[in-house]
């Protein structure tokens, strides 16, 4: 074997395909065993993987982030009065909630939560219904979609999950 690394690198070059076909007749003689361990690894590493599954999700948000940003700014700039009008009808609906909201500041409670679920009604409805704003409804669908602590206290389906959009790793930082 060489013994510098310019001499490791030519010598890796040169036998590069020999190394890949071996690694390839491994893999198919030994695969269920490969499994095996995959599984075992990933039951054993399970909140490990998770972290390193959010981080690369927020690395790839951030990423992007320019270019949604940029995105964002076009339509605005071309139809302004879309912005316009959208920001508008949602500072009314908010003074509106907040008028009659009587849960102001209130910890949610598991019905509370399931009504949040509900994908038949709009945020608005569902504020006027609980007494709360409609910030903090859309805060909570939010937290619905996101943290299983909240999904379990509104005690939804896999059904319900998948009408919310909540079918695999959901990650958000909205």
């Amino acid at each position: 074997m060489p013994q510098t690394p310019e001499q490791r690198r030519a010598w890796y070059a040169e036998h590069r395909e020999e190394i890949r076909e071996r690694k390839r007749a491994y893999a198919a003689a030994n695969r269920e065993e490969i499994r095996e361990q995959a599984r075992a690894y990933a039951a054993a590493n399970r909140e490990k993987i998770r972290a390193q599954n959010k981080a690369a999700a927020r690395r790839h948000y951030v990423a992007h982030a320019a270019q949604r940003n940029a995105l964002q700014r076009e339509l605005e700039a071309a139809h302004p009065e879309w912005l316009e009008r959208s920001n508008a009808k949602q500072r009314a609906d908010q003074a509106e909630t907040l008028a009659h909201a009587t849960r102001y500041r209130q910890q949610w409670t598991g019905p509370e939560l399931e009504i949040v679920a509900r994908t038949d009604l709009t945020t608005k409805q569902i504020a006027l219904t609980l007494g709360r704003t409609r910030a903090s409804v859309m805060h909570a669908r939010r937290k619905l979609r996101d943290e299983p602590k909240f999904q379990m206290l509104a005690g939804l389906t896999d059904a319900q999950r998948q009408d919310m959009g909540m079918t695999g790793k959901q990650v958000s930082y909205g």
